[in-house]
């Protein structure tokens, strides 16, 4: 696989990573999640993208699937808590000396996304949400992609500096905490978008 193909792919399963942190998956998504032929297209192919499509697929054959209602509740728990969430989302927590929210991490990653004309839709999510940093490196992968040789540097540097310090322990939080089929396979495909980034490096 080339290198422009390589992070067209990685693009577009940073997208559904994202996707998947901000919200409990809409009705396309979930569908996508549960068909077998979807799945097969999962566009990377490292061992941890590939463990995670395998679990999904595998409750897929089991008729094992996650309804919406667990779904809505697994993504509760796991990110926004009941007191405190089983998967912390925020780079912050596990980075700032305090262990604050909207600490100093999220001013930084604000500003990165500011450089590339992004912003984060929701003033009142901190940027610094694990589902906003896999859209970034999903925007500045689709960038390369297409031929834009000077988001390269940006991506290996917000993934080095920001997202790569702290979605390894989201991942844990996942793989100990998630009820859901769906969010126990997101630990291995978020890490798979992430082992894609550094191979390109």
């Amino acid at each position: 696989m080339g290198a422009e193909q390589d992070l067209a792919a990685i693009s577009e399963a940073a997208l559904v990573v994202s996707q998947l942190f901000l919200a409990a998956p809409n009705p396309e998504l979930r569908g996508a999640l549960q068909d077998d032929d979807a799945l097969a297209e999962w566009p990377l192919t490292d061992p941890q993208s590939q463990r995670g499509i395998a679990m999904l697929r595998e409750a897929v054959r089991e008729g094992n699937v996650d309804s919406h209602e667990d779904l809505e509740r697994d993504h509760l728990y796991l990110f926004t808590g009941i007191g405190k969430p089983l998967a912390q989302p925020y780079e912050s927590p596990y980075l700032s000396k305090e262990g604050l929210l909207f600490d100093e991490q999220t001013v930084a990653v604000r500003e990165a996304y500011a450089a590339h004309g992004l912003r984060v839709p929701d003033p009142r999510v901190p940027d610094d949400h694990i589902g906003y940093e896999f859209a970034f490196v999903s925007h500045l992968a689709g960038q390369v992609a297409e031929g834009n040789a000077g988001a390269l540097p940006a991506l290996n540097s917000f993934v080095g500096q920001h997202l790569g310090c702290f979605a390894g322990e989201v991942a844990e939080g996942l793989r100990e905490h998630a009820r859901t089929v769906a969010y126990r396979a997101l630990a291995e495909l978020s890490e798979g978008v992430l082992a894609h980034v550094r191979a390109n490096h």
